[in-house]
């Protein structure tokens, strides 16, 4: 958080992107698409670290949602409807200087099974540099207009 606000600049794009294996869906099959969903179950979780980075710098001023359906609709048990992927879009302005951001964070369990359970991806596009994070393989790397580019 520390280093996005003080060497990036302001907000102009962030997303999200968090994926569980199909098989996922027989562990939540009691509730998913009924009391609740995998933007919910998921999504939460993005939002509420995007908002804490930018605290105090920036808002979300509008937001929507768009889903996807298919496989959760033939899970057994499952709701038609059922959700397999949401993706929240969000327009955000910058207080410096009331500029526009947006920024989208996608939910999904409707992912093949792959070398991580859950795929965890995040990027954030400053004015002054980007960062990537790839929190599943607990990697990053940045790109800054000052310093050039760092892997970690």
């Amino acid at each position: 958080r520390d280093a996005v606000r003080s060497r990036l600049g302001a907000l102009s794009f962030f997303t999200a992107y968090m994926s569980q294996p199909k098989h996922q869906l027989d562990t939540f099959a009691a509730w998913a698409g009924r009391a609740s969903d995998i933007s919910y179950y998921l999504n939460s979780h993005h939002v509420d670290f995007h908002a804490w980075v930018e605290r105090g710098r920036a808002r979300a001023v509008r937001v929507s949602a768009h889903a996807s359906n298919g496989f959760a609709n033939r899970h057994n048990g499952l709701p038609a409807g059922c959700e397999d992927t949401i993706t929240l879009c969000v327009d955000w302005r910058n207080f410096v200087d009331g500029t526009r951001a947006h920024a989208t964070y996608t939910a999904s369990w409707a992912a093949a099974r792959s070398d991580v359970h859950s795929q965890q991806r995040f990027f954030w596009l400053g004015r002054n540099g980007e960062l990537t994070v790839d929190q599943a393989h607990r990697g990053y790397s940045s790109a800054e207009d000052e310093h050039g580019f760092g892997a970690r």
